[in-house]
């Protein structure tokens, strides 16, 4: 046998026996799938209630962790027996406006979504009338996402949506409370890896440097309804968008936003944790 067949021979030989002492790990396996819950409704629930289904959530999740407990930062606020924001958009009443609360909650999204650090909300209200009834139909269908995956190895969670639809005069928000309670405190959208073309309400914003989140859900009264509803706060117009037509040749457009627990030196630092919003078309 020639020598040079001989000696590729032997290293393909030692390359299959080292594989099979020492098995490659297929990046495929590092990917876990992420179940999307559909909101429930939870007005008028016992704070203790929406904890006990916050925990049972969180015992399923990427973050589960048997000494877990709702953070008192950002769930504290929440009072007992009172209404919850529905996920229908819409207000009947043009001149004496309140939201609906009856159904399944908007913020429930999250509540019962732990794995999914961040999310996209849409926090406006709009008039039961012919121009706007659109958003009482399509958006509670594109705020639930469509699919999620997670990769331990590469630090990321992954969350598919529809594509956002255009409104007449509201912004997208960046939601996150889930981020907050598990403690990544500190956030960045990173332009140049998203392919996503979105133009935020405010110049600073999270995409030209590290923003903090706060995040919180709390008795509010901005629902109009009397004795108020529990909902999230504070607005934040630094993590507020609109979305921008999709760049030919650009499928399925993303956008990529960095986590930390610790304020970074840099918007440039490795992430403690990845979230990709991935918008199907």
């Amino acid at each position: 046998m020639n020598k040079k067949v001989l000696a590729a021979s032997l290293i393909l030989c030692s390359a299959a026996l080292l594989n099979f002492i020492f098995p490659m790990k297929n990046n495929a396996d590092d990917v876990e799938n992420i179940t999307i819950n559909q909101p429930i409704e939870l007005s008028y629930k016992t704070k203790e209630e929406i904890y006990n289904i916050r925990k049972s959530y969180v015992e399923q999740s990427i973050f589960a962790n048997p000494n877990y407990n709702p953070s008192e930062e950002v769930f504290g606020g929440i009072e007992d027996g009172k209404p919850w924001v529905s996920t229908d958009l819409c207000y009947d009443d043009v001149e004496d406006w309140h939201v609906r609360t009856a159904g399944p909650s908007n913020h429930s999204r999250s509540l019962i979504n732990p794995s999914l650090p961040l999310m996209i909300d849409y926090p406006y209200a709009a008039a039961d009338v012919p121009e706007e009834q659109y958003l009482c139909t399509q958006l509670p269908k594109i705020l639930v996402p469509l699919s999620a995956k997670y990769s331990k190895a590469d630090k990321e969670v992954e969350i598919t949506y529809k594509t956002l639809i255009q409104t007449n005069g509201g912004a997208y928000e960046i939601n996150g409370v889930n981020a907050k309670d598990f403690g990544y405190n500190y956030i960045y959208l990173d332009k140049s890896k998203s392919t996503y073309n979105i133009n935020f309400i405010v110049n600073d914003n999270v995409s030209t440097s590290v923003k903090d989140i706060n995040n919180f859900i709390h008795l509010g009264t901005s629902c109009r309804v009397e004795g108020g509803c529990n909902n999230l706060s504070p607005e934040r117009r630094d993590l507020k968008f609109t979305p921008s037509t999709v760049a030919a040749g650009v499928s399925n457009p993303s956008l990529y936003i960095k986590l930390w627990k610790t304020m970074p030196s840099s918007p440039y630092d490795e992430a403690d944790l990845n979230v990709k919003f991935t918008f199907a078309q």
